[in-house]
Order: structure tokens, then sequence, then C-alpha cells
């Protein structure tokens, strides 16, 4: 199965600006993207200019190898 990802209007951009928000606004350091796979929230350049311990996570390591290599990387498996 081929997966595409699309953006919908506006929303994507006002997420992650409103994630930068809430991290400078609580001075968070430490990061875990859950889920972000191919495209995690933060882009690299924020994430350098704050210093931040930034890691993405997904189920798929196919799609967390879509990630650009700069990004902390964990693939995580589901045990039920």
């Amino acid at each position: 199965m081929k997966i595409t990802y699309l953006q919908s209007g506006s929303e994507w951009i006002e997420f992650v600006e409103f994630v930068q928000s809430l991290i400078e606004e609580h001075n968070a350091y430490k990061i875990c993207d859950i889920g972000g796979g191919a495209n995690p929230v933060l882009p690299i350049l924020f994430i350098k200019k704050n210093s931040l311990d930034y890691t993405v996570m997904d189920i798929s390591s196919e799609e967390l190898s879509k990630a650009p290599q700069e990004y902390k990387k964990i693939t995580s498996h589901l045990t039920v």
C-alpha cells in the first residue's frame, strides 16, 4: 500500500505554531513526537535554535526512515 501525505488548509501550520509556542512558554526541552513518522511536527531549525532534546517515535520503521536523518528516532513495537 502506498501512503500519501497531503495538507489541508492552514491547520497544520497553525498546529506547529501552537506546539512551538507551548514549548517556549513552558521552557520545555525534552520532547517526544509520538507517531511523527515521516513528518515530525517540529522543524530541525526550531529544534536546534531552542537546544531541544527532540525524539520522533513511530511504530512504522518504514515511515520513520523517511524523516530527515537529523532527527533522533525510535521505532516502537506494539505489544498487547
